[in-house]
């Protein structure tokens, strides 16, 4: 924020085309002048040399110019207004090459030219080439104009660099040099230099202005520093400034970041006190404030408000209104002012429908959700997102409504919408509450690893969740994931340990000491079962539960494991797995080695008696057994290789 007419009308740029001062006005000659603008400004910026061609152009009347630089001054200013900066330099270059005068004027007007188009390194060199090559005297004008050429491009550094420039030049700093410098430092949020330079506005014996405090209130609530902002605010009034509309908006925008919501509200009220106006953005500050602070009734209280005061409503204002009773789980409220919103002619956008959605998450309103987002996106031509399709799955999600859920995942993938982490998360976590076959959600996290989506620790806790309530058979494989989790380095939580120990629990619990040895099934998992128990984090939030479950999981293996097989889920080695069977009486003789194991595994077993899913799973076994044993070679390892690598 600058005072821009202050700069504009101390450069000294008349206006155009009506009279400006009586030095600029227009001569008899002014309708030759303005085709010869016109001219230049039909010259374009791609020219190899724009400085030659400006000069063929101008030709003769630079000799007019020489006893009279106002007339160089309109020419400039004329470029300079329609944003011609690069024609602007290449004239002011041209002047240099004709042996022209030049003077602070014609640089100002052109300093400022660049500051306007973002050109601020060109405005610093053209204040810099004053002092060296020109040897035209710099003044405030010149400062002022690059610092607002700094301040408009966020370089406040570059700004405070320049005010300590003035000190060493000995050029005197007014008001507007300081106020576009504390701009800077806003834009730059740096609320500590920012209120450095109010005290030293104070120093240099200035007098402060409103546009000075703005600033320097507006830097301090970005930064979240909300008391400093108020008791800049309250420094307005002992010092007699005058406070407006936006002073008031940035007051009150700083009471969001403390959560000072009564405070914004007698700020709102003061403002009518004081006769200062009350606008959209003013209003729009309060109900944000309400929004954070969770006071939704508030909230709908300004709305009304609003209309008493005749202020116009926008997007922005809605989007907060319905975010405040999203947070609130207010969902009736919500959706009402989704529909008001159509009422008054405000027009919709994927935030307020993403919020809107959100409220009925909340209100585990799948339903209403779904339709939000199918029928109300495509009647206001909003285009759906990720945020309001996580939303909706989320409502489904609470709800167990998986078929849906995964309904809809399917239905954004058609429609090109970008699948995320957030949207699969809830989704599976959908497959674990909803009680869908564990299959699908081992399969939504194999399709978010062939998609590139990333998997986090919710993600895999969901899983393993699901494989948890799948039943007995589930164990191994919700230490499968846990390994994988470990793999693809993502940290397992208390959650992923105690879901995985249950599941091993619920593995174990139907069989005894011989089944379990015999069938050859929960050798994994018992291993599995005591490393997890062992692994587990007891300072987690969920301690109670991870102990709980490491309890089941070493009652069910029968504390059989009398040495700690090591961190190994899914690898197994021929001797540890020998070791493992020795307290049942199995015994690796040398002779016979693992035909003999499975000789007196059949002896003491009725096979007859034994799930065919148990059979082949100790025919794996034993095959992977001998293999091992033979050639070092583990079959499972193997496999898992080549899937990853396939993956890959």
């Amino acid at each position: 924020m600058t005072h821009r007419s202050s700069l504009t009308c101390r450069a000294g740029i008349p206006q155009l085309p009506a009279a400006g001062p009586r030095s600029c006005r227009p001569d008899a000659g002014s309708r030759s002048r303005e085709k010869l603008l016109e001219a230049l400004l039909r010259l374009p910026s791609s020219l190899p040399d724009l400085t030659s061609a400006v000069e063929a152009e101008v030709g003769s009347e630079f000799s007019a110019w020489r006893g009279s630089p106002q007339k160089a001054t309109w020419f400039l200013s004329g470029l300079a207004r329609s944003r011609k900066w690069f024609l602007a330099r290449a004239l002011l270059e041209a002047q240099l090459r004709q042996k022209l005068s030049v003077n602070a004027v014609h640089y100002n007007v052109v300093i400022s030219a660049c500051g306007k188009c973002g050109q601020w390194p060109t405005a610093l060199h053209l204040l810099e080439e004053m002092a060296s090559s020109s040897k035209v005297p710099r003044d405030t004008i010149s400062f002022s104009a690059a610092i607002s050429a700094c301040e408009r491009a966020g370089k406040w550094e570059v700004a405070v660099a320049l005010l300590g420039e003035m000190d060493v030049a000995r050029v005197a700093k007014d008001i507007i040099i300081f106020n576009s410098a504390i701009s800077a430092c806003e834009k730059g949020l740096q609320w500590q230099v920012a209120v450095q330079l109010l005290v030293d506005v104070g120093s240099a014996r200035l007098a402060k202005d409103t546009y000075t405090f703005n600033s320097a209130i507006s830097a301090c609530w970005k930064c979240a520093e909300w008391e400093v902002s108020l008791g800049l605010f309250e420094e307005m009034s002992r010092e007699k400034v005058q406070k407006d509309t936006i002073t008031y908006s940035a007051a009150i925008s700083a009471c969001s970041k403390g959560g000072r919501w009564q405070t914004a509200l007698d700020l709102l009220a003061e403002m009518v006190a004081v006769s200062v106006a009350r606008n959209v953005i003013t209003f729009g500050a309060a109900v944000t404030v309400c929004e954070k602070c969770g006071q939704w009734r508030a909230a709908l209280a300004l709305f009304a408000e609003m209309d008493t005061a005749k202020v116009h409503k926008d997007t922005v204002l809605f989007n907060s209104a319905i975010s405040a009773c999203e947070k609130a789980f207010e969902w009736q409220a919500a959706v009402h002012l989704l529909a008001e919103m159509a009422t008054v002619k405000v027009n919709k956008d994927t935030i307020s429908f993403s919020a809107a959605i959100s409220a009925c998450e909340k209100g585990r309103q799948w339903q209403a959700a779904l339709e939000l987002l199918f029928v109300g996106m495509a009647a206001a031509g909003v285009q759906k997102n990720s945020v309001a399709a996580s939303a909706a799955i989320s409502a489904c999600e609470k709800c167990a409504q998986w078929q849906a859920a995964l309904q809809l995942l399917d239905d954004m993938r058609e429609e090109k919408v970008a699948i995320d982490t957030i949207m699969c998360n809830a989704a599976i976590s959908a497959c674990e509450k909803g009680g869908s076959p564990w299959r699908v959600a081992l399969q939504l996290l194999d399709d978010m690893f062939a998609a590139r989506v990333e998997r986090s620790t919710v993600t895999f806790n969901s899983a393993i969740a699901a494989c948890e309530k799948g039943g007995q058979w589930t164990g191994a494989l919700a230490v499968a994931l846990l390994d994988e989790m470990i793999s693809v380095q993502v940290e397992p939580d208390g959650i992923s340990f105690a879901a995985a120990l249950r599941a091993c629990g619920k593995a174990l619990a139907p069989f005894n000491k011989a089944d379990v040895v015999f069938c050859g099934f929960p050798v994994p998992v018992l291993r599995g079962a005591r490393d997890l128990a062992d692994l587990a984090p007891l300072d987690n939030a969920v301690a109670g539960k991870a102990t709980a479950a490491k309890k089941a999981a070493r009652t069910a293996s029968g504390e059989v494991l009398e040495q700690p097989a090591g961190v190994c889920f899914t690898g197994m080695k021929s001797k540890e797995d020998v070791a493992l069977l020795a307290p049942w009486g199995f015994q690796d003789t040398g002779s016979g080695g693992p035909l003999g194991m499975l000789r007196l595994a059949v002896r003491k077993s009725q096979l007859d008696q034994v799930p065919w899913p148990i059979l082949l799973y100790v025919g794996f076994n034993v095959l992977r057994l001998i293999i091992n044993i033979l050639f070092n070679i583990d079959l499972l390892q193997l496999a898992s290789e080549a899937v990853k690598g396939l993956r890959s």
